[in-house]
């Protein structure tokens, strides 16, 4: 997958206690990235709830991952995180942050999260990010629902396209080889 190949943007963030952190905490466990912003009036929550209930669904045992929840929104305060942590009822070991603008960009960017302002909120794809314990991107799931297998999957690092992607590049190349020989071999 393309996202392998980045590494997950060093930032300074701030949580939903006004703490400031950085990324550069996360190395060592996985996490899961839902790029969010705490003034959407539908798909924000309906990615939080489906996190949610994935995640109760699986067979990942908390401690072993991280969960983030990141506000893209530069508007977005400590209070309106921790407003958004209360009425999602967000478990107490999930991180809900946003950073300053550049920050936010620089983030967004390193996970391949594209988005635009429009009327007072933004126009944003649903879903969520993978990312291994050496802070790279690896796995991206679309949509507000999600399987407790896909989450598990993430979690582990598990991208058949990282897996195979060498193997089928080489056999790729090797048809189209061969197909030329054939062909110059046919018409010559």
């Amino acid at each position: 997958m393309l996202l392998a190949a980045l590494l997950l943007a060093r930032i300074e963030f701030f949580n939903d206690r006004g703490e400031m952190h950085s990324t550069e905490e996360w190395r060592g466990l996985p996490v899961i990235i839902a790029p969010v912003f705490t003034r959407c009036p539908v798909a924000c929550p309906m990615i939080t709830a489906g996190l949610k209930k994935a995640l109760a669904e699986s067979n990942a045992r908390p401690g072993t991952y991280r969960v983030v929840l990141f506000s893209f929104d530069p508007r977005d305060t400590p209070a309106d995180l921790h407003r958004f942590r209360e009425q999602h009822r967000l478990p107490i070991d999930w991180t809900v942050a946003s950073a300053k603008e550049p920050a936010i960009h620089a983030l967004m960017d390193s996970i391949g999260f594209r988005y635009a302002q429009t009327n007072g909120g933004f126009t944003h794809p649903n879903m969520i990010v993978g990312v291994t314990a050496d802070l790279k991107p690896s796995k991206v799931l679309v949509g507000t629902e999600y399987r407790a297998a896909d989450i598990e999957s993430m979690l582990a690092g598990d991208d058949w396209l990282d897996r195979y992607a060498g193997p089928l590049v080489a056999l790729l190349i090797f048809i189209c080889l061969g197909s030329a020989g054939y062909l110059a071999i046919r018409t010559g």
